[in-house]
């Protein structure tokens, strides 16, 4: 009885954290440049308005600023909550169209994985492409927007701390 409840919990377990590698993050290959990130930044971004054609999910609509260093403390929590099963809502539909706020740049090799965050919504998407090329092309969105409800609180404080000078991201919630 034991040994099967073990069973079941470790195949839970599996497919929990396929899951998040297969739906988050696209595969195994992302994940793990993800997971092995040598450093990670975070960009704010600011949707442009007069590229209102543009869909709001698309890297080239938003405006950039610089690009901060985060802390390994920071790196290693965000690292943390992403790869949980239980950081995201599975079963919620959202009827919203995110305007990310964040990108959080993880430098791997060959290329960094991005992961854009909007705090309006509380999604987020992960991206692959070339470095740099983000600002001016489409880059590849991996996985539809995934809901980060349960992290919410731990995302705004990590945010809060890593642009203490930025209004909006201070009001938030």
């Amino acid at each position: 009885m034991v040994v099967a409840l073990l069973l079941v919990s470790g195949s839970c377990t599996r497919r929990n954290n396929n899951d998040v590698v297969e739906r988050v993050f696209g595969g195994q290959e992302v994940f793990n440049r993800f997971v092995a990130a040598q450093a990670v930044t975070a960009e704010r971004l600011h949707y442009r308005r007069e590229d209102e054609s543009q869909s709001l999910t698309r890297l080239k609509t938003y405006k950039y600023e610089a690009a901060v260093t985060i802390g390994a403390p920071h790196a290693v929590e965000l690292r943390r909550l992403l790869k949980e099963h239980s950081s995201y809502g599975w079963e919620t539909d959202k009827e919203c169209s995110p305007r990310y706020g964040v990108l959080l740049n993880f430098q791997g090799e060959p290329r960094p994985v991005r992961v854009a965050l909007c705090f309006e919504c509380n999604t987020l998407a992960v991206f692959d492409d070339e470095e740099h090329v983000y600002k001016e092309i489409h880059a590849k969105q991996i996985s539809s927007e995934h809901d980060f409800d349960p992290i919410r609180p731990q995302l705004v404080a990590i945010a809060k701390a890593i642009f203490p000078n930025d209004a909006e991201i201070q009001a938030l919630k």
